[in-house]
């Protein structure tokens, strides 16, 4: 059976591969401590782990969580937890029931005792105050989890089996994971709504629709592929980029570019008059990703480019997608939209439509 793949952890991992890929043109260590490199390297190495176990034909005794932290300085002087600077750096340790909390893409903080059940774990969590921390763990049952929002999160943990078949990311793949992550986590969301009622979407929802897009892709794939944010591809930046670990097997590399479409801006301050956004404003906008998808797809000699729009107006119309389709597939590129209801009576009504002599 095939080895495990190691790594070198951390911002040294990310430089090494920009070091071959791009000639060090765009090095950037800008990402080392941030909760998306914790995730990011965390999924791999308990992937890599749970594989190890696999081989050697041994059984997961008991769950391994790791909690991010932004200072494991400041955390370890309020909290009496053992400072291991090598924890996941060997794939073969033995970390059943482990409970940590760190910065890093490797080492950190673990809790003196080593835990067996979820109870007990959830308890320790949120005694130290990481029930808000993005986490990550390994069960028993060979499944990973990822909470980006903390384990009392309202939002239910993304999932991946790792005993299931190999995993082929093409095309169809990536199209397939687009629209569970649209039924699973972004149709009916409340996370991305600053006031449903009004219509009103959070601060940033580009970058919030992006993050979430982004942990669910990572906790799906990582083991098999890389899944960026915002990595520079020619002159410009791509939203997510999707590049196979193995380019065989009709694997395929893709960029993912993110548009949202409002009915109207959000207030910087409480009281403001709403800003109304029009209809050829969000058509505008939309278009304008897919020259950008184009360009990022061409330049950095990717196979497949998706121009994803998450739609938070009222009207669940096609306008939209009646000037974009065409000129999305003159350039090749995969435009889908996605419309976020605001209310489980909008999800009804749209999904589970009467005909129309019951409507009256």
């Amino acid at each position: 059976m095939k080895k495990p793949m190691q790594r070198f952890g951390g911002a040294v991992e990310g430089i090494l591969e920009k070091v071959v890929s791009t000639a060090g043109s765009d090095i950037s260590v800008a990402d080392a401590g941030t909760r998306e490199a914790f995730l990011d390297s965390w999924a791999g190495k308990l992937s890599d782990h749970a594989s190890y176990l696999r081989s050697a034909g041994k059984m997961l005794a008991a769950p391994i969580v790791l909690a991010y932290v932004p200072d494991t300085g400041a955390f370890t002087k309020t909290h009496d937890w053992i400072i291991r600077r090598m924890l996941g750096v060997n794939f073969q340790d033995e970390l059943s029931g482990v409970l940590a909390a760190g910065t890093s893409e490797s080492g950190g903080c673990v809790h003196p005792q080593r835990f067996t059940d979820t109870g007990a774990i959830e308890t320790a969590i949120r005694a130290a105050g990481l029930q808000a921390a993005p986490t990550i763990a390994l069960m028993p049952q060979n499944k990973l989890f990822v909470w980006p929002d903390g384990i009392d999160s309202a939002e239910k943990p993304f999932e991946r089996d790792l005993s299931g078949p190999a995993i082929v990311i093409d095309l169809d793949a990536i199209d397939q994971a687009l629209t569970q992550f649209y039924e699973d986590v972004a149709r009916q969301t409340k996370k991305w709504w600053h006031t449903a009622s009004s219509r009103i979407v959070v601060n940033s929802p580009e970058g919030t629709v992006q993050y979430d897009l982004w942990v669910f892709l990572m906790a799906k794939y990582s083991h098999v592929a890389r899944i960026k944010q915002e990595e520079k591809i020619g002159n410009g930046r791509s939203d997510i980029t999707v590049v196979p670990l193995d380019t065989t097997c009709g694997n395929q590399s893709a960029v993912l570019e993110l548009k949202t479409l409002r009915d109207v801006q959000t207030p910087t301050q409480a009281g403001t008059k709403l800003g109304k956004i029009s209809q050829k404003s969000n058509i505008e906008w939309a278009a304008s990703g897919l020259q950008q998808t184009a360009a990022y797809r061409d330049d950095n000699k990717m196979d497949v480019a998706f121009l994803c729009l998450y739609d938070f107006c009222a009207t669940a119309g096609t306008e939209v997608m009646k000037v974009v389709s065409p000129a999305a597939d003159a350039l090749n590129v995969r435009a889908r939209r996605y419309w976020i209801t605001a209310s489980h009576e909008e999800h009804r009504k749209e999904r589970y439509p009467l005909p129309e002599t019951q409507k009256n």
